[in-house]
């Protein structure tokens, strides 16, 4: 009985042996039995957007620039090896239903992309939204950036997202930038490398494909490549000290991806017009070769005008392999993509030993992902695929854990910049409790309810509103009004909403706004607190106005950044953030201050 259980309990070995062999040798295994159709397929990432409406036109705008090719049919006859989500249509368990489905279709596990840089409130309706990489860049502890990047990453994981296009690497040190901006962690090239490396461990930890982007680095344009092909003329010493800098070190600390901007970089790539996606020099002398980058290199999407300038579909996506890109993102017309990399294989001008080099690229990283469990197959057979549950998307989703984590965030990104004569916390300023006012500036009316309900915890509040931007032939008889019911109150806290992150759009603030609240700071006995909910670039605008003596970042006006921004200035918790950016040299990067 021994010796027969001996032979059972060695060929149990045997066979695990055997299953341990099987995943390790997957993406060979799987690379040897696919046609010459099937490996070129893999290298495509298309687009498509759920339940669009297209009486949206945002929506409309995106459905027309997209692949009109269905997408499942994209899957079953051209046998692509992703799918990109576009637009914000649809729910997370709509979207796990759509995505099981796509799996169920495609004999290779599909790659699910989607770009959710501050998680999926960026691109699915009824989820939270965390904070964005500006505001996290406000964040001294960098545990709280990798705990964030995990719980995105977790989150992707049930909704059936595998590769998420984040973080953002790029270094941010142009104020007039139109694209990056708030989505860059800073302006400072070790901040920005060492939270987005915290964010990139996090969301690997979960097993998501994590996403380095736009390489060589978009943050210094003042053009956006959806619309045009922007120009970095900066010198190659220049752009590997501190451009490339934060790519670099996400590369060495183990990144699995990393996307190529449409730039044109003269420095670097000598033919004019040709930008960094279609340039070998950039893609496999400088990011393969120079920076020992082995992991998966993608294009930013190829239906974007900076590249589509001077390149047409089909054509475009041969040069972008040919470059050195392993994934070919969002062409707008992949059959006509896949004819032209089949006739450059038969015309000798790409091999097919080199095709394969990328395809066991991006069949290395599924494997990774099917490990980790991210993508459920079994490795004996990987057409037979175990979809995800949809059952409980909601709750798994919005955990309480979840929430403390937000709320944590937003406490940590709170920048006090300015504190003159100890005006914060309020509480301890006032005699005998009198009413504070509460003036919300731009906005929906009731935007502030979260901000006002906090402080009245504490104090009595009366509100008023104030339009950001008021017509002329009644501003002074508003302001005039205004003015006359404030002066009952010794205090007054601004908070100003609805912000955007334009320079030249003065950030959504009306000067005449920002003129009349200075005014009301020159009064004596008024102690004036002033709230930015919105781009820290903005505080530029205060730089003049030095009567206003306390001033609070709140960076957005979520709910979370209006109970942060409360607790502060009623004492409850103290103020953590330091700006991320320079936005003059009275508010520079690293301001911030505490009581």
């Amino acid at each position: 009985m021994k010796i027969r259980n001996t032979y059972i309990f060695s060929f149990l070995i045997l066979l695990s042996l055997k299953n341990l062999q099987a995943r390790d040798h997957w993406a060979e295994e799987t690379l040897k039995s696919l046609t010459l159709e099937e490996k070129i397929g893999q290298l495509f990432i298309s687009a498509t957007v759920i339940n669009p409406d297209t009486s949206n036109p945002a929506i409309e705008k995106i459905v027309n620039n997209i692949d009109k090719t269905p997408i499942d049919e994209l899957i079953k006859k051209y046998k692509i090896g992703g799918v990109l989500y576009l637009g914000k249509t649809t729910t997370p368990k709509e979207q796990l239903h759509f995505t099981n489905n796509l799996q169920e279709i495609s004999q290779i596990p599909l790659f699910i992309a989607q770009d959710l840089e501050w998680g999926l409130n960026m691109r699915l309706k009824n989820t939270i939204k965390f904070p964005h990489n500006m505001t996290l860049g406000a964040i001294e502890n960098d545990n709280l950036i990798f705990q964030v990047g995990k719980e995105i990453g977790r989150q992707c994981k049930l909704i059936g997202v595998n590769f998420n296009f984040a973080p953002v690497v790029d270094v941010n040190n142009n104020p007039q930038n139109p694209i990056i901006n708030d989505r860059s962690f800073g302006e400072d090239k070790n901040q920005v490398a060492q939270k987005a490396t915290a964010f990139m461990l996090g969301l690997q930890e979960a097993g998501i494909i994590s996403c380095a982007k736009h390489f060589p680095g978009h943050g210094d344009t003042n053009v956006d490549s959806h619309v045009d092909l922007p120009k970095i003329c900066h010198d190659i010493e220049r752009l590997k000290n501190l451009e490339f800098y934060p790519f670099k070190k996400v590369i060495n600390a183990g990144i699995k991806s990393v996307m190529v901007a449409h730039l044109e970089v003269p420095a670097l790539e000598k033919t004019p017009g040709v930008p960094a996606t279609l340039s070998h020099s950039i893609v496999t002398k400088l990011l393969k070769n120079y920076a020992n980058f082995n992991g998966l290199i993608i294009t930013d999407a190829l239906n974007m005008k900076g590249v589509l300038k001077n390149h047409k579909p089909g054509t475009l996506e041969l040069k972008a392999l040919l470059a050195g890109n392993d994934i070919l993102l969002c062409p707008k017309d992949t059959p006509r993509a896949i004819m032209q990399i089949k006739k450059a294989i038969r015309n000798g001008i790409l091999t097919e030993e080199e095709l394969d080099k990328h395809v066991t690229t991006i069949l290395h990283a599924k494997e990774y992902l099917i490990k980790n469990r991210t993508l459920k197959t079994n490795f004996e057979n990987v057409s037979t695929k175990k979809m995800l549950s949809d059952s409980n998307v909601s709750s798994n989703l919005h955990t309480p854990y979840a929430y403390k984590l937000n709320k944590r965030l937003y406490q940590s990104a709170i920048t006090l910049v300015c504190n003159k004569e100890n005006a914060l916390p309020v509480l301890q300023n006032l005699k005998n409790r009198e009413s504070i006012a509460c003036v919300q500036v731009g906005g929906k009316v009731g935007t502030e309810k979260e901000f006002l309900s906090t402080l009245e915890e504490y104090t009595k509040i009366k509100k008023y509103y104030l339009p950001s931007k008021i017509q002329p032939e009644v501003e002074s008889e508003i302001t005039k009004n205004l003015m006359l019911s404030l002066k009952e109150h010794s205090a007054i806290i601004f908070g100003i909403y609805g912000m955007n992150k334009y320079a030249h759009k003065n950030f959504g603030i009306s000067l005449s706004v920002l003129s009349f609240i200075e005014m009301l700071a020159t009064q004596k006995n008024k102690k004036m607190i002033l709230v930015l909910f919105g781009n820290p670039y903005s505080l530029k605008l205060l730089d003049t106005m030095e009567h206003i003596p306390c001033i609070i970042e709140a960076y957005e006006d979520t709910p979370e950044a209006q109970i942060a921004a409360a607790e502060v200035i009623v004492g409850i918790t103290k103020p953590k953030g330091r700006l991320p950016v320079s936005a003059s040299e009275k508010f520079h990067a690293g301001l911030g201050l505490t009581f």
